[in-house]
C-alpha cells in the first residue's frame, strides 16, 4: 500500500475592499502575487462561490480613513465564516491615533484579526507574509 501525503506551503487569499471602489484592493491586481485573487465586495449571489472558492482566508484591506460599506462587510465576511474561511483586516493608519472609527468597528466586528500597518507599502508585505 502506498500512502500519498500532499502539502500545501502557501495560503490562498482573496482581497476585498470595504467600500466598492476600493483602490487599495484594487492595487493587488498588479501586485501579481501568487495564490492572492481580489474579489468584488458585492458579488452578485451566482458570483459568490466562484469568489471564494478554494480560498484558505479574506482579508480586508483599507486606509483608516475609508466610509465602510459595512453592510456588504459583513455579507462577504459571513458568507466567508460559513465556508469556513478565515477572515482579517489589514488598515493603513499613518497617525498613531484616529480616534473613533465606524471602519475599525465594523472589521472588529467581521475579522478574526485585525492588523493595523503604518506604511501603505506594508500591506502587500503583510498579506505576502499571511500566505
Amino acid at each position: 500500500m502506498e500512502l500519498t501525503v500532499t502539502r500545501r506551503v502557501d495560503a490562498r487569499i482573496a482581497i476585498a475592499g470595504t467600500a466598492p471602489a476600493s483602490t487599495m484592493a484594487h492595487s493587488f491586481l498588479r501586485a501579481e502575487l501568487d495564490g492572492v485573487r481580489v474579489v468584488d465586495l458585492a458579488p452578485a449571489s451566482d458570483e459568490l462561490d466562484d469568489a471564494l472558492r478554494d480560498c484558505d482566508m479574506l482579508v480586508f484591506v483599507a486606509n483608516a480613513g475609508d466610509a465602510a460599506d459595512e453592510t456588504l462587510t459583513a455579507a462577504l465576511g459571513d458568507a466567508a465564516r460559513t465556508r469556513g474561511i478565515l477572515i482579517a483586516a489589514v488598515v493603513v493608519a499613518p497617525e498613531t491615533s484616529f480616534g473613533h472609527s465606524s471602519l475599525l468597528g465594523s472589521l472588529r466586528d467581521t475579522a478574526d484579526m485585525v492588523m493595523i500597518v503604518r506604511d501603505v507599502a506594508e500591506v502587500h508585505a503583510v498579506v505576502a507574509a499571511l500566505r
